[in-house]
């Protein structure tokens, strides 16, 4: 089972709490950068959310556990769908299990999640391609946002997705 298949159940639980519904226009609007981040937590077995939910603006939030241990964390992405490189460096350089996102596409809640990856060499290789692709793709597109550079963006995006297995479904 996918790790997509196994968060479905807490990012829906996650979507219908007092805190995101009150933040929910925010949250998905082209004028807001805010996020809302809440921890997936392992206690006895059992996946629980957190039960304190973070909002913030810009980086990325491990939120704490009450009970248990923190393997995973739940977040939004105001109008992209992509993990950004702060997104999958918190993953690769933490002991988390996974990351994943919720984001809005024709009013449809969808979750995106990447498993961290346990080979030491492997995550060397892709924590430096989240560098390069930091660097240099994506400043290259933040000097002159040209549609090829866009393309460059999105075909990177594409590349590290793959290599870092991404499921993704729709929620709701």
């Amino acid at each position: 089972m996918d790790v997509c298949t196994i968060v479905k159940p807490l990012a829906e639980k996650f979507v219908k709490t007092d805190k995101f519904k009150a933040l929910e226009k925010k949250l998905f609007s082209e004028k807001h950068c805010y996020e809302i981040a809440v921890g997936v937590c392992e206690y006895n077995g059992n996946l629980m959310l957190g039960k304190k939910i973070s909002v913030f603006s810009g980086g990325t939030v491990a939120p704490k556990c009450e009970r248990g241990r923190l393997i995973g964390v739940i977040h939004t992405h105001p109008s992209t769908p992509y993990f950004s490189p702060t997104d999958l460096k918190t993953l690769l350089n933490s002991d988390l299990k996974f990351m994943c996102l919720i984001y809005k596409r024709n009013d449809k809640y969808h979750l995106k999640c990447v498993e961290n990856v346990k080979d030491v060499d492997k995550k060397e290789d892709l924590l430096y391609e989240v560098k390069y692709f930091e660097d240099e793709v994506l400043e290259e597109y933040f000097r002159s946002r040209t549609e090829e550079n866009y393309e460059k963006v999105l075909d990177y995006i594409n590349y590290l997705e793959k290599e870092l297995n991404v499921c993704n479904i729709q929620i709701k």
